[in-house]
């Protein structure tokens, strides 16, 4: 990683030399700054009881966004951020935050929403020092109907880069009176030996400073369990939440029950990824998931493999043996 007045992106000054970064020609990105919507598929994820707007870019929008991604990544980053960055993780957020008496958690609501065209064109156009017009056209690559896009893989770093500022103050105020602060996407979390209501609303007031509603506020005391980023913090334990616990224990119970087909193979992609996920905290669980994926140990089977007929028509390619695993649920 370098600083940002090495990134190649830096006080770029011409439509010739952002094509030759993102790989296109001039006349394709004039295109894609122009109707976005039409380089983006747009659907609907349901979380609980809410549908969640989804737009994902598609065809040539998906490369140049994956080209900004890798330009973009490469810049340095605070040791507070924890999103998007290799090598740290939701678990690396809460394990800042270990063996510390009191924690504070604030949300960010709608950050992605509320990072506004202007403020992305002034990244560009002040922070990267990029020439007027190719501040535009990267604004405007970055956005479609006018927000970050939420199935992009850029739009977690922009959001961040564009707010830098405020998230710099927050962590000042933080190392000022003694605090330690993790930021994972649009969650800030405080920790220390005592933190007190009037630094509370200091940070909530940097956030309003910066147009932002700070929402979903949570104190925990010494003795709490704290739970963070999906992350019981205990003393000086990390832990799987008990929630999450049961779902594994009723899924892997059920499977145990459960006869080769369908259905069970589709329980077992769903049970693999909840291992694998509780074992990015508690090494036990990434035991389980091997124990998982070994055949005719503990009861446990891999998902049936099905061979479809040759195909007999001319023309027709004989199909190959279906192994049914999507992605982890």
């Amino acid at each position: 990683m370098y600083p940002i007045e090495q990134s190649p992106l830096y006080r770029l000054s011409t439509k010739r030399k952002l094509a030759d970064l993102v790989k296109a020609h001039p006349h394709e990105l004039t295109d894609l700054c122009h109707d976005t919507h039409r380089h983006y598929r747009f659907f609907s994820l349901r979380q609980g009881s809410k549908l969640r707007p989804i737009s994902t870019p598609i065809d040539a929008m998906k490369k140049l966004h994956g080209r900004l991604f890798s330009l973009l990544q490469r810049i340095e980053t605070p040791d507070y951020l924890h999103s998007g960055v290799p090598g740290r993780s939701y678990v690396t957020n809460a394990r800042v935050h270990i063996g510390h008496r009191q924690v504070f958690k604030v949300d960010l609501k709608n950050f992605f929403p509320s990072v506004s065209p202007k403020r992305i064109h002034d990244l560009f156009l002040n922070v990267f020092q990029c020439a007027p017009d190719i501040s535009w056209m990267l604004s405007e690559m970055c956005l479609t109907r006018q927000h970050l896009p939420t199935g992009s893989s850029i739009s977690q770093v922009i959001a961040f880069m564009s707010y830098r500022c405020m998230f710099d103050e927050i962590f000042a105020l933080a190392q000022q009176h003694g605090l330690h602060m993790s930021c994972y996407v649009d969650d800030l979390t405080f920790s220390g030996e005592h933190i007190t209501k009037q630094i509370q609303y200091d940070v909530k007031c940097v956030i309003r400073k910066h147009l932002l509603t700070p929402h979903k506020f949570r104190f925990y005391g010494h003795t709490d369990s704290k739970l963070i980023t999906g992350v019981v913090v205990s003393g000086t334990n990390i832990s799987v939440r008990n929630k999450h616990q049961l779902i594994i224990h009723e899924q892997l119970t059920l499977y145990q029950g459960m006869v080769p087909g369908k259905q069970r193979d589709e329980l077992w992609r769903k049970l693999l990824g909840r291992l694998h996920a509780a074992g990015i905290v508690d090494p036990t669980y990434r035991e389980k998931a091997k124990h998982l994926t070994r055949a005719n140990i503990d009861n446990f089977r891999k998902p049936t493999i099905t061979k479809t007929p040759r195909a007999t028509a001319r023309g027709s390619q004989a199909d190959h043996p279906v192994c049914h695993q999507g992605s982890l649920g």
